[in-house]
Formats: C-alpha cells, sequence, structure tokens
C-alpha cells in the first residue's frame, strides 16, 4: 500500500497518518506533512472579552504517535517534490512514484 502525502496532509489526516504507519506496513510517498504525528485540536470558539473578536483555541493534545515522539511532520520513506512545471502538464509525480514503487 502506498499512501501520499504532502504539505497539505495535517489535521485529522494526521491521525489517519499515525494509523496506518503503526498498523500497515505502508510506503509513504510524497512532501513531508504539513502537520505533525502529536498535535493540538478540536478547537472551540472563545470570545474575546475585551475585543469582542472570536477566537479559536485547541482544547485536546492528541499523543497518538506516542507521548515521546517529538516529531514535526512525518518524512515520507520516498520523497518526491511537487513543482508548478508537472502541475501544469498534467503530470502527478507523486502518483507516478507510488506506482513504480508498488510495481
Amino acid at each position: 500500500m502506498a499512501v501520499l502525502t504532502s504539505r497539505l496532509t495535517f489535521s485529522a489526516a494526521m491521525q489517519l497518518i499515525v494509523e496506518l504507519e503503526q498498523g500497515t506496513r505502508a510506503v509513504f510517498v510524497g512532501e513531508p506533512t504539513g502537520g505533525s504525528p502529536n498535535q493540538y485540536g478540536d478547537a472551540t470558539k472563545v470570545e474575546l472579552p475585551n475585543s469582542g473578536l472570536n477566537a479559536f483555541v485547541a482544547t485536546v493534545a492528541w499523543r497518538t504517535a506516542g507521548e515521546f515522539d517529538d516529531r514535526v511532520t512525518r518524512i515520507p520513506d520516498i520523497p518526491v517534490r511537487q513543482n508548478s512545471t508537472a502541475f501544469f502538464a498534467g503530470n502527478d509525480p507523486v502518483l507516478d512514484a507510488a506506482v513504480a514503487a508498488l510495481s
């Protein structure tokens, strides 16, 4: 199994990444994730008393990857850099690398 990651992989997707990392033999292909395996989440709205502005504050420290996992990203097993040339040409080098890895 190949799992495609990019700088846009964060939030709840990181919980899936950790589950796949721990429970499968998946190969991770693409860019480093935009989120860390352990993260803060489940934001709740808080109204700031003096300004009346709303802020969203994380309420849960997700430690799915383990208490001592201090990675700030999930580095892929097969790094593939994204670029605009491939994008505008309609190519997907990350998918190509994943298919090649599974062949």
